[in-house]
Parts: structure tokens; C-alpha cells; sequence
């Protein structure tokens, strides 16, 4: 459990990070290109990551094994959704 609390802190602080100087740059009209879109994809990646870890727990432990597959369809779908620019 303490690695998992580990790797959540790890990713929402890179989420939260990319996320604040992507709004700044952003706010100032500077234009990074090609390499501002891969920050902004590894900040939402992140972002999705976290969130994914988090709801582990919680999808595993329903009686139902049916949440448990919408859990892995929906988190696959939202990875997916980031990488290719859904």
C-alpha cells in the first residue's frame, strides 16, 4: 500500500505540476510547439494514471464482477483517449 500512496503522490504531483506551467505558458501566448503538446499529453497522462491507481481499490472490492470489467474498459479507454488525442 505505501508504494501504491508513493507512485499516486509521484503522478498527481507531475499532473499538477505540467498542469500549472501549461497554464502560465499558455496565459503568456508562448508557443512551445510540438514539445508543449507532448508536456501537456505526459501531464494529462499523469492526470488519468492517478485516478486509474486510485479507483483500483474500489472497482476490486464491489460484489459485482461486472463494475470491475466497466472499470477496465473505461480505464483503457481514457489512456487510450490521451495518447491519441481523444
Amino acid at each position: 500500500m505505501k508504494d501504491r500512496n508513493k507512485v499516486l503522490g509521484i503522478l498527481a504531483f507531475v499532473a499538477l505540476f505540467l498542469a500549472g506551467v501549461m497554464k502560465i505558458l499558455n496565459a503568456t501566448n508562448l508557443n512551445l510547439g510540438s514539445v508543449g503538446t507532448v508536456l501537456q499529453i505526459i501531464g494529462e497522462l499523469s492526470l488519468v494514471l492517478t485516478v486509474v491507481i486510485a479507483a483500483h481499490p474500489f472497482a476490486k472490492g464491489l460484489k459485482s464482477i461486472v463494475w470491475y470489467i466497466i472499470y477496465w474498459v473505461l480505464a483503457i479507454i481514457a489512456v487510450v483517449g490521451v495518447v491519441y488525442g481523444g
